[in-house]
């Protein structure tokens, strides 16, 4: 067994609890990109790639926990689906029990901006908004 196979399955033997070969290809890790200002990407990853500041990252299901810097560039997901690449800034990646947490300084495309979701007062003036052209004027 070599080192990386000691990695990914998290312990000496490349067995889990239950005594069975774990077969790293067959899983999924769940992913969220976060940057101050929003949720870049929240999914299922069968794998990725980023750079840290001791070289490049490789993580796959079922990997040993792990907390790293990661300095800016591209960041590749293997997604059930196919690809997708984000250009992210310097931040702090954490993976653990199959989920991986990127928290970084920037990012590409954002999908939820955070800020709107945590100010209720945002979409109730919308809301009166909509109520007011609604309204039939005397």
């Amino acid at each position: 067994m070599n080192n990386t196979d000691k990695v990914h399955n998290g312990n000496d033997q490349g067995e889990n609890s239950g005594g069975e070969v774990r077969n790293i290809s067959s899983g999924f890790l769940g992913i969220d990109i976060i940057s101050p200002t929003c949720l870049v990407y929240s999914g299922e990853v069968s794998n990725i790639q980023v750079g840290s500041l001791t070289g490049q990252v490789g993580i796959y299901p079922n990997h040993a926990p792990l907390i790293c810097l990661i300095k800016p560039g591209k960041l590749l997901c293997n997604l059930p689906d196919g690809q997708k690449t984000f250009d992210v800034g310097m931040g702090i990646l954490k993976c653990e029990s199959n989920h991986i947490l990127v928290l970084v300084e920037s990012a590409g495309e954002c999908s939820l901006d955070v800020k709107e979701e945590e100010n209720p007062e945002t979409e109730e003036g919308t809301e009166q908004e909509e109520n007011k052209e609604s309204t039939p004027s005397a």
